[in-house]
């Protein structure tokens, strides 16, 4: 048979390299090349998702002493379409209803990049926002509120390591922070909950100038990190 197809060749005109592309074109049917959304991992959103973040927080910047569990609720709450782009609009609020804060985020659906945060504090019956905005395509870390939303920047490729410059404004000056993101597969981790051991996860680690800036684990099919912390605080992915 291998005779027959080289003198098909042959008879075609054809250069030898022939039976390499033959090759290829059968591998290529026995294992499909993967779309772009598999070269690395996003969580997926649709508009209804619900779920739970447990969350501690450091009660002193020097200790390691922590407070008591508070429960957030994270929904996403709608998808709109602005020309061109899609937005995913979450919003996180204590599950209890007893801490009077809560955060509506809104979010790139190309890339799941952080557009805008709405922080809304009620103090003494009187509703306080502040609106921290994002210019994409960089990791952000929580900041003026207890509710967390560390972000990395998505598909996040195991491994892989990125560099970042974050632009950001300071009392009316402008401060330029690096930042670099490393993303790797692990076994496990300490922090991560009891219920996944041994569990293949993503480690995402986003690091500056002083040290770690937050990390967080990734299961592929949860749409938040089964755990992460940063300077003030740590989290984990309710599963219920």
């Amino acid at each position: 048979m291998k005779r027959h197809e080289d003198r098909t060749c042959e008879r075609r005109g054809l250069n030898p390299a022939c039976h390499l592309l033959a090759l290829l074109l059968l591998f290529v049917l026995a294992f499909p090349v993967r779309g772009a959304a598999e070269d690395g991992v996003s969580p997926v959103w649709k508009e209804g998702d619900t779920w739970l973040v447990k969350a501690v927080y450091r009660l002193h910047p020097d200790e390691d002493k922590w407070s008591g569990p508070v429960l957030w609720e994270y929904t996403i709450v709608g998808f709109d379409e602005d020309g061109s782009e899609g937005h995913y609009i979450l919003e996180i609020r204590n599950q209890k209803g007893h801490m009077k804060l809560t955060s509506r985020l809104i979010y790139r659906a190309e890339d799941l990049s952080l557009i805008r945060a709405e922080i809304t504090k009620t103090r003494r019956g009187q509703e306080f926002v502040k609106v921290l905005t994002y210019h994409g395509g960089t990791p952000v870390v929580t900041e003026q509120t207890l509710t967390p939303y560390d972000i990395p920047v998505f598909p996040l490729t195991c491994p892989s390591s990125l560099d970042f410059e974050v632009t950001r404004q300071v009392d009316q000056l402008k401060a330029v922070q690096n930042i670099r993101q490393e993303v790797r597969q692990v076994s496990g981790a300490e922090g991560l909950p009891d219920q996944l051991p041994g569990q293949d996860l993503i480690e995402v680690k986003c690091i500056g100038k002083d040290g770690l800036i937050f990390e967080q684990y990734w299961d592929k099919n949860s749409p938040w990190p089964v755990y992460g912390r940063n300077g003030n605080m740590k989290y984990w992915l309710v599963k219920e």
